[in-house]
């Protein structure tokens, strides 16, 4: 029985698949690692984003529950004014 010698070609096919895809795995490594990169710096850009808007909305509610706000949009706009001592000394009173 004799075995059959592989040709040139397919020995160079042997020697050169390993080669390959080694090289093919680098390439896809590389691609990856500059799609992740991409993907992480876009995701950093969007929560500075937030965090300035997240910043934005609680220096608003800080100003919107500002005493002095209150007190102008009270009398100003609804017409509020403060109560009397008396009132006072009368709710104080009527508490059990």
């Amino acid at each position: 029985m004799t075995v059959k010698r592989p040709g040139p070609f397919s020995m160079a096919l042997i020697l050169l698949a390993p080669v390959v895809a080694s090289a093919l795995f680098v390439v896809w490594a590389r691609v990856t690692t500059v799609r992740l990169g991409y993907e992480l710096s876009r995701s950093e850009s969007a929560l500075r984003t937030l965090e300035r808007k997240r910043a934005d909305l609680e220096r608003a509610v800080t100003t919107f529950r500002a005493p002095e706000r209150l007190r102008q949009i009270g009398s100003e706009e609804l017409g509020l004014v403060p109560p009397s001592a008396e009132a006072v000394d009368e709710l104080a009173e009527a508490r059990p």
